[in-house]
């Protein structure tokens, strides 16, 4: 079949390729269309059973936990400076000792999360694992630092507990984070 036509012959050539090809474009569209479905539905398929896997095998046992350790710390700090508080008066070298107890309170509930929650989601996630532990080292600086400073007073404490929430709210936002990528976005 010759492509190239004159004028008088034009017309006869595009209907005669329309009644040989039209009745094959069907089946090739519909053959296209459900080879596109079935290669989305796959992706869709592995995203949600990564997605299930990470909710039900990491985070679903490590909110207990997250929501224990953060209420630990809370009690930790609180009763670490009426502690402190109540013995400011006896030894410096004493004094630092009780400190130092105190924050390796804080130290052993922080390394125990660690060992438990974020460890096990820092294999599969390296990204989220390093948010996770990055969160728990500024809360660890906090607590640290808030001790070194005296902040003992009531007031102080309440000021604790709110960048405690802060950093509770940071960390778990960081935990779903792999729950809100894009569609078609396995990166990890």
């Amino acid at each position: 079949m010759i492509l190239f036509c004159d004028a008088a012959t034009s017309a006869a050539i595009p209907s005669s390729l329309w009644t040989t090809y039209l009745p094959l474009a069907s089946p090739i569209v519909v053959i296209f269309l459900f080879l596109i479905d079935r290669i989305i539905g796959f992706y869709l398929r592995k995203r949600e059973i990564e997605r299930n896997w990470y909710l039900k095998v990491l985070i679903e046992p490590g909110i207990t936990k997250i929501s224990d350790f953060y209420k630990k710390t809370n009690e930790t700090y609180a009763t670490s400076a009426e502690l402190l508080q109540g013995n400011s008066s006896i030894a410096h070298e004493a004094y630092l000792s009780l400190k130092s107890k105190e924050i390796g309170k804080f130290q052993s509930y922080k390394r125990e999360l660690e060992a438990e929650v974020i460890l096990p989601i820092q294999m599969r996630y390296t990204k989220v694992g390093e948010h996770l532990t990055e969160s728990l080292l500024n809360l660890e600086d906090c607590f640290t630092s808030s001790l070194d400073k005296g902040l003992f007073s009531e007031q102080d404490i309440k000021d604790f507990q709110s960048k405690i929430a802060s950093n509770r709210a940071i960390l778990l936002n960081q935990l779903y984070s792999p729950l809100q990528r894009k569609l078609f976005s396995f990166k990890k």
